[in-house]
């Protein structure tokens, strides 16, 4: 005869479940309020865990932003299933004399002091945790994210869990040998909002279990980026499937952090109506006409369980664009005309321009459409036919708005470059202040050849204003132009030396000097390099040390250098073989990225090149 456990656990797999555990109330007392049960039921002496893999294939549709709805509506049927299993085991266990309860799957939260209702929250702990019970069960490990991670689906599940008086017998934890997490921190660099810090760690104990994960910023940042209100990475070359922009950077101080977050909530449409699902989450995934609104959780969908297939899936969503409004109420990648719009709920919406023309623009209702889809199409409309498409699209006004939230400017012309930040410099001024940093950064050849903003069909869109502004961002006087059509490479190699040959009679510190090359600039400054002969000045190669110059036998480096690239870069990079010819080298590093991005690497600001090339400097 079966014992208790497993009649419970073969009920919950005949249902639909793909992973179950049990674990108990003095296994859970070590963990955090929100691992108590007896929040929920005081009775409470056991937990049964259960979870159900997400469709990986949908999840690849919509981390690539081929399609967005299917993963809404797979998310929403595996809700369904999951209460209708917990339904099943509560069900079954109070037939046999005991209490038990279904833990509601989401959108429940433990009463904050001086709130009012969620609109007010800023902390979101849950009445119960799954993912702590889902660890005690068992079932899988905390990942960096603070996830939870399975061997077999990854962090592709969703949980659900039923508390109980009966005294069942405990599952054992996953021991740490078998931790399904290898620290690869994919998710960290899938954020939008930057939520998973990649270095800074904290430390959670449930059942006996000392995970260390990432010590992330507020949940309220999560909740602005996970619920839509800011969907645009800061390299803003990609976003998650909201179109909605805050038009600032988020805060970084906590409390105006927090109070951005109950402004945003405070305004949208979803928060206002007295049935939004945060009133009864239940209600809400069992109603045929609510739409499950999903347009992030790319911490969670990054995370596969193999390592090379975490890789392909953040070369997927860092290459899957940005997401637009549709006046229909669908979200679609954005084309290469779209429009900022304000909106009076404190946000902005990217819509495409094809939608705001026309003799008469009329706005749809969408079966599932989300609230504030809903009222921004509404409001959109309304503007829209009285203002005047025309005025509503117009370029100018466009890129005005989109340079005052991110001070920035990427021209579309083919002519030289409009700076609009005061330290991007084409030149070294005549008079250089010997107390600054200068860093001279010098394109690839898509640049050269097809103007500032050129697009690879393998790569994308090079992006080299938003690279200027993100190394101008750091402190530095940067110093860049978009060399001509044919430019001959010593020839410029000597302007680039003469430049900073002037910064030295300046007084300006060689340490004070940093040369980055990407690609065919990396060429450029390797001869600047061998014509300056200065140990103390820095080079940075970004994929840019090809084995064939080294033909000329007098091209050898000097100075402090570093070279990175991605292991996938089909060009032969070999910075190993100039370190060995050149007698000059100060410092001199190597970094081999495993983006899978190849050569596109130069094609953005990509904190995997950044953020090493100023840790390296600072280090220095």
């Amino acid at each position: 005869m079966d014992s208790a456990e497993t009649g419970l656990k073969s009920l919950a797999v005949r249902l639909g479940a793909d992973l179950v555990g049990i674990t108990n109330r003095d296994l859970l007392s070590d963990g955090p309020p929100s691992a108590d049960p007896r929040y929920l039921l005081p009775s409470a002496n056991s937990v049964i865990s259960f979870a159900i893999s997400l469709d990986r294939d949908i999840v690849q549709d919509f981390i690539s932003k081929k399609k967005w709805r299917p993963h809404c509506e797979n998310r929403k049927a595996i809700a369904q299933k999951l209460y209708t299993i917990g339904d099943k085991l509560a069900e079954q266990l109070r037939s046999e004399g005991y209490e038990a309860v279904n833990v509601d799957l989401n959108n429940n939260y433990r009463p904050e002091e001086a709130t009012a209702d969620v609109t007010e929250m800023v902390e979101f702990h849950p009445d119960f945790s799954h993912r702590y019970a889902a660890l005690a069960a068992g079932i899988g490990r905390l990942g960096w994210s603070g996830n939870l991670l399975t061997k077999e689906h990854g962090a592709l599940v969703e949980l659900g869990s039923v508390l109980t008086s009966a005294s069942l017998e405990p599952d054992a934890p996953i021991p740490d040998k078998d931790h399904p997490c290898d620290s690869c921190k994919m998710c960290t660099l899938v954020c939008p909002v930057e939520m998973i810090q990649p270095k800074v760690s904290c430390q959670v104990t449930v059942a006996g279990v000392t995970e260390t994960i990432s010590s992330k910023r507020p949940n309220t940042c999560c909740w602005i980026g996970c619920t839509g209100y800011e969907g645009l990475a800061t390299s803003l070359t990609w976003s998650n499937w909201s179109p909605y922009r805050l038009g600032h950077p988020l805060p970084e101080n906590r409390e105006e952090l927090n109070a951005l977050c109950i402004r945003l909530q405070k305004a949208d449409p979803q928060m206002q109506d007295v049935n939004n699902s945060f009133s009864n989450y239940r209600n809400a995934i069992f109603d045929p006409d609510w739409f499950y609104y999903t347009v992030c959780g790319f911490c969670r969908s990054v995370c596969s369980p193999r390592r090379e297939d975490r890789l392909a899936n953040r070369k997927l969503i860092i290459n899957s664009g940005t997401a637009v409004l549709k006046l229909d109420g669908s979200h679609k990648v954005a084309e290469e005309d779209t429009v900022e719009m304000r909106t009076p709920f404190g946000l902005r919406v990217v819509v495409g321009q094809e939608d705001l023309t026309g003799s008469e623009v009329k706005a749809r209702n969408w079966p599932g459409q989300f609230p504030l889809d809903r009222a921004v199409i509404e409001y959109l409309y309304k503007q829209i036919n009285s203002e005047g498409a025309e005025s509503c699209v117009d370029e100018r006004r466009r890129k005005e708005t989109f340079m005052n939230m991110y001070s920035q400017h990427i021209s579309k012309q083919e002519s030289s470059m409009q700076v609009m930040n005061t330290n991007i410099l084409q030149h070294v001024p005549d008079n250089p202040d010997s107390t600054n940093r200068y860093f001279f950064y010098l394109h690839g050849l898509i640049v050269e050849e097809a103007g500032i903003r050129p697009k690879s069909e393998e790569h994308g869109y090079y992006e080299y204003e938003i690279i200027l502004e993100a190394l101008a961002r750091e402190g530095f006087i940067v110093i860049s132009e978009a060399r001509k059509k044919g430019t001959q490479i010593k020839p410029y190699a000597e302007n680039i030396a003469a430049q900073i040959k002037k910064l030295l009679a300046n007084r300006v510190p060689p340490g004070n000097i940093t040369v980055v090359g990407a690609s065919r600039g990396g060429l450029i400054s390797a001869y600047v390099s061998t014509m300056l002969r200065v140990k103390e000045i820095n080079y940075v190669f970004l994929a840019g040390l090809f084995e064939k110059y080294l033909e000329d036998e007098n091209l050898k480096l000097y100075g402090n250098v570093l070279s990175i690239h991605d292991r996938s870069d089909k060009l032969s990079i070999t910075p190993a073989l100039y370190f060995q010819r050149s007698k000059g080298l100060g410092i001199f590093k190597k970094i081999t990225l495993n983006l899978d991005i190849g050569h596109g690497l130069i094609y953005k600001p990509y904190r995997e090149w950044i953020d090493p090339v100023f840790e390296w400097l600072d280090v220095k």
